[in-house]
């Protein structure tokens, strides 16, 4: 999540929790808790390898790599994701053939755009994906 969602705490609203604390104990550490180390694990390597350059084909060409793809593309990152940041798909949008950038004004970090509790951001994307189908 974000700086703007803990501020303004979200991290109780959302949740039963009553201080910070709470929230970490009781949502955040479980979330990750109850998932196999394993997974967890090939998320982070997944993450790591995601480089689409990073092969015999491009040679480390991130320009190239993300020239020959020939899909139309909605980037639909969060605002406020501190993992993937606005700045990194729209570094990408000038080698794209056919692609559109659309944050999502969220200030619910990572979690922009899941629909869980989140009627705001469900409401966007469904207008978001309408527009760009038309």
């Amino acid at each position: 999540m974000s700086q703007d969602w803990y501020r303004a705490g979200l991290h109780l609203s959302s949740t039963d929790a009553a201080t910070l604390e709470d929230f970490l104990t009781d949502s955040w550490e479980p979330g990750f808790s109850r998932r196999p180390a394993a997974d967890l694990y090939a998320q982070a390597c997944t993450w790591i390898a995601s480089d689409i350059s990073a092969n015999d084909r491009y040679q480390g060409d991130l320009v190239s790599a993300l020239n020959a793809i020939r899909a139309r593309m909605l980037l639909l990152p969060g605002r406020t994701d501190l993992y993937f940041p606005v700045a990194d798909n729209a570094a990408d949008i000038p080698h794209l053939v056919d692609a559109e950038l659309r944050p999502i004004p969220s200030i619910w970090g990572h979690r922009a755009g899941s629909p869980k509790d989140n009627e705001a951001d469900l409401e966007f994307l469904r207008r978001a994906v309408e527009d760009w189908m038309k």
